[in-house]
């Protein structure tokens, strides 16, 4: 990696990418600096760390709006339609001496009704933060025999226990199980 030194013009870079969605991975790839790098910019320079959070609640609330507006049916633009407009050019006797075509350029305002699969992406996203019946959950509630409570079994861990009767995926399942103890155990 390069060795870059911070300057006051990141913040802004850092607030246009942020505005375009990037991750910290990938302001680390553009900056071609390390995750500890960014990281300790972030902490030692507050504006880079604001202007970040901005960009990124500046695109999401205009998302948002524009969510919104199609969600309910008040989302217009300026626009344009494109006609073919015949024209005809006559002599002083009234007889068409030319004939041609020409772009017609008539200025609109488009609009687009409600939007019923946005409505539903906007009421399910507000509720994640608040009770609410647009939410979609599934519950599933695991019971024992008869709706009572799950019987467990202590299990003793030193006694032997007999190999013999247990299938060859049984006995991969248990090896790859050990590997992982044995290389936890190793980084500890």
């Amino acid at each position: 990696m390069a060795k870059l030194r911070y300057t006051k013009d990141i913040n802004e870079k850092a607030y246009k990418l942020s505005l375009l969605g990037l991750t910290d991975e990938e302001m680390c790839t553009f900056f071609d600096i390390s995750w500890q790098t960014w990281f300790n910019w972030q902490n030692r320079f507050p504006k880079l760390k604001e202007a970040i959070q901005k960009g990124k609640t500046d695109a999401d609330s205009e998302v948002a709006y524009t969510v919104y507006r199609k969600a309910t049916g008040t989302f217009f633009h300026d626009d344009v339609h494109i006609l073919s407009n015949r024209v005809n050019e006559y002599d002083d006797e009234g007889k068409i001496v030319r004939s041609y075509t020409e772009p017609l350029i008539v200025p609109i305002i488009k609009h687009y009704p409600p939007d019923t699969a946005c409505a539903l992406f906007w009421l399910k996203n507000r509720s994640k933060r608040r009770k609410d019946p647009w939410l979609e959950i599934q519950r599933t509630e695991v019971t024992g025999k008869g709706g009572g409570p799950i019987k467990t079994q202590n299990m003793n861990f030193d006694q032997e226990i007999p190999l013999d009767d247990l299938t060859d995926e049984e006995l991969k399942m248990l090896k790859r199980i050990g590997v992982k103890a044995i290389k936890e155990e190793e980084e500890k």
